[in-house]
């Protein structure tokens, strides 16, 4: 790190230290603020491994060091990071996941002067406040993040995923050849300008696709699927090649139980609050002072009550005479029946890997949905966390979102150093068992009274906490 970032020193450490522990602290305790880090060192052995006074390293330190920290500097360190671990053959380019996420923040809504803090879609429902997103690219195995962007919280799936593959094009082109590169992500980021993009950029790619896009296929019988093995499940699917968005494009047409059931549940509750509607209608009709006076009113309101989730042709409605207004409705069985059984619980991805087997690709993109355990470990409130941050700018965000993600790349290498070394659990449970191991010193005087010795022993483990501390003694000693 020492090598991307400036040598300012203070508090007797350089800003690379400055950065290194602070990812430490927030790796052991996901809520500490860069004010609470002295007291939390000051039970570890970190600042006698990192030769540092807890003391000094006060929340200013911390302020004034990220304060020096520039961007090109980051992108710089995280290119060469990506770099190492891939001759180091930690990392495989062939499979990378592409997913997006959000973080609230009590930024007030007159600092003008923030950028990235901006209103939309909140995933975790808070619309009200002000959040930056967070948009990584993920290896396959351990989901170790290889490439972060950190951007405006307006700003959608569909309009971020071009620009971002064109900077992961430009911090890989010495690592990592395109072509040999498949990114993977869901049907947010699935569009004609997209795709295009990324193929111009070289990169081959496998995403989900609405079925609204291409009405035909899903109105393909089920019967016409058949039953493949993956992952250890049998999945009723189909393979098609079909021009989609003025290309030949290879299409898996695949079936979900779990999505139909919802779905069925959804249109059930959207047809009685429709029918209820229709009921309540009518009764007001019959109301001589009802504010509908003309069949063009009458039209209009019933529009609106049928619109949406297949209402439009499930209610058949007649409007009977002019005055007084009345209507009647029925309901289609039949087509409730065929949407049901034959439309519903139909998913479909597309990909250009036409070479590649149904297995392979289906396979492939269910792994995609493990970088949801990336963001759910960077909102762990324990370990790892982003949020809270702190930090009302737009620089010291982006300097405070390395430093959590430096933290949890850390942890994503020292779970695959001890799995190598067969011990194996979950990052956050490794961080939990070595925080119980404890160094306590014993002085013992000599016979002159003035001399002494300093004994450095370890608190006695149990037998799991005992068997992490060994596993990582020898990655240590490797």
């Amino acid at each position: 790190m020492q090598k991307y970032f400036k040598s300012n020193r203070k508090s007797g450490i350089d800003i690379s230290t400055s950065l290194l522990i602070g990812a430490i602290h927030r790796v052991c305790d996901g809520r500490g603020s860069k004010r609470s880090f002295s007291e939390f060192a000051n039970e570890t052995t970190l600042p006698e491994i990192a030769n540092f006074k807890a003391g000094k390293l006060t929340s200013q330190h911390f302020w004034a060091q990220m304060d020096k920290v520039e961007l090109k500097e980051i992108e710089a360190f995280q290119k060469e990071f990506t770099k190492k671990l891939h001759l180091d053959k930690i990392i495989d380019f062939e499979k990378l996941s592409f997913d997006t996420t959000n973080f609230f923040t009590y930024i007030d809504s007159g600092n003008n002067r923030n950028k990235l803090a901006l209103r939309g879609h909140n995933k975790q429902k808070r619309n009200d406040l002000r959040q930056f997103s967070l948009g990584l690219l993920v290896s396959k195995n351990f989901l170790i993040p290889l490439s972060t962007y950190v951007y405006e919280g307006n700003i959608t799936d569909q309009k971020l995923l071009s620009p971002y593959i064109k900077s992961f094009k430009s911090n890989i082109n010495t690592i990592a050849e395109a072509d040999k590169i498949t990114v993977i992500f869901d049907k947010g980021g699935c569009s004609k300008g997209n795709l295009k993009d990324i193929e111009e950029e070289g990169f081959h790619y496998i995403c989900a696709f609405s079925l609204s896009h291409k009405k035909k296929l899903a109105e393909i019988p089920l019967a016409d699927y058949e039953i493949k093995k993956v992952k250890g499940k049998d999945i009723l699917l189909l393979r098609e090649e079909e021009e989609i968005w003025d290309k030949k494009r290879t299409v898996l047409l695949y079936y979900s139980s779990k999505l139909h059931e919802g779905q069925i549940r959804g249109l059930n509750k959207s047809i009685a609050a429709k029918k209820e509607k229709l009921l309540s209608l009518q009764e007001t009709l019959k109301n001589p002072r009802t504010g509908i006076k003309t069949r063009a009113q009458l039209q209009k309101k019933l529009s609106e009550i049928i619109n949406g989730e297949h209402g439009t042709k499930l209610f058949k409605i007649k409007i009977k005479r002019k005055k007084p207004l009345c209507f009647e409705f029925s309901f289609d069985k039949s087509h409730y029946d065929y949407i049901t059984g034959e439309i519903f619980g139909k998913k479909a991805l597309i990909t250009d890997r036409s070479d590649w087997n149904t297995e392979e690709i289906l396979s492939s993109y269910f792994s995609q949905s493990e970088i949801e355990k990336v963001f759910r470990h960077v909102k762990n409130p324990d370990h790892h966390s982003i949020r809270p941050q702190f930090h009302w700018t737009d620089q010291k965000i982006h300097v405070h979102v390395f430093i959590c993600l430096l933290g949890f790349m850390l942890t994503c290498l020292l779970q695959k150093e001890l799995q190598e070394q067969s011990f194996i659990a979950e990052k956050e449970k490794i961080i939990d068992t070595l925080m119980k191991v404890r160094q306590f010193n014993v002085f013992r005087l000599g016979n002159n009274k003035k001399s002494k010795t300093v004994d450095t022993r370890l608190e006695e483990m149990d037998e799991y906490t005992a068997k992490c501390y060994n596993a990582l003694l020898k990655v240590v000693g490797k």
